[in-house]
């Protein structure tokens, strides 16, 4: 799986891009646990390679676990990346793994 990595500093944001090996223009943002490069994250990544979209896993920091205080700037950074990189659509997983909504189609 390909992927690349972003730093807080270096980027605006904290996360790992998961790109779809099947090549797609569509996006979701997801907040999958606690860390962009864990289990879950991958996992995510992975359903969501199997449904046509790329992955952006994202969280506050390295060893922030606090997703109710994400900075919305970050958000602003990481959708203004992929707008520059070929993403025409993007979506975002709302809630603690609750649900995904994409704009895709």
């Amino acid at each position: 799986m390909k992927k690349r990595f972003f730093e807080t500093e270096k980027d605006g944001f904290y996360g790992t891009y998961y790109e779809n090996p099947n090549r797609s223009d569509c996006e979701v943002i997801g907040l999958f646990g606690d860390d962009p490069n864990d289990y879950m994250a991958k996992c995510g990544a992975k359903w969501l390679h199997k449904n046509g979209v790329n992955a952006l896993c994202m969280s506050p920091g390295k060893k922030n676990y606090s997703h109710v205080n994400y900075p919305l700037e970050r958000i602003g950074a990481a959708i203004q990346w992929l707008k520059k990189n070929g993403n025409r659509n993007y979506g975002n997983e709302y809630g603690r793994n609750l649900c995904f909504v994409w704009l895709c189609r």
